[in-house]
């Protein structure tokens, strides 16, 4: 399920525009504008991202250069692909890595490995 914004936060009232207007486009003019929310992008991605909600950005920016969103999915947040940890020997020694993890070509490599933990 997903979560909401704390009430009375600019997140909240990007959310409650965005959920009375049902789907149709809300213009980020009228963010800007009429809610005085001069950074709703960064509102607009926290609800994607911290609170789970799938958000449509148009495509096209109206005269003055503003897209529109719409909220596109009430289902439910998207599920985030599971951590798959396997162990490997390397010169006798066991190491655990991301499953399907593949080393550098280059044994000279210097590069952090991050996957290695």
């Amino acid at each position: 399920m997903r979560s909401h914004p704390k009430a009375g936060t600019q997140a909240d009232r990007v959310f409650k525009a965005l959920m009375k207007a049902d789907g149709e486009w809300i213009s980020g003019a009228y963010l800007l504008r009429d809610l005085y929310i001069s950074q709703y992008h960064a509102r607009i991605c926290n609800l994607e991202n911290r609170f789970g909600w799938i958000i449509e950005h148009s495509d096209g920016k109206d005269e003055f250069g503003f897209l529109s969103y719409r909220i596109t999915d009430r289902l439910g947040p998207k599920p985030k692909p599971p951590m798959v940890v396997e162990y490997v020997g390397i010169d006798g020694v066991m190491h655990a890595r991301l499953a399907g993890y593949t080393p550098p070509s280059n044994p000279q490599d210097t590069s952090i490995d991050a996957t290695l933990f």
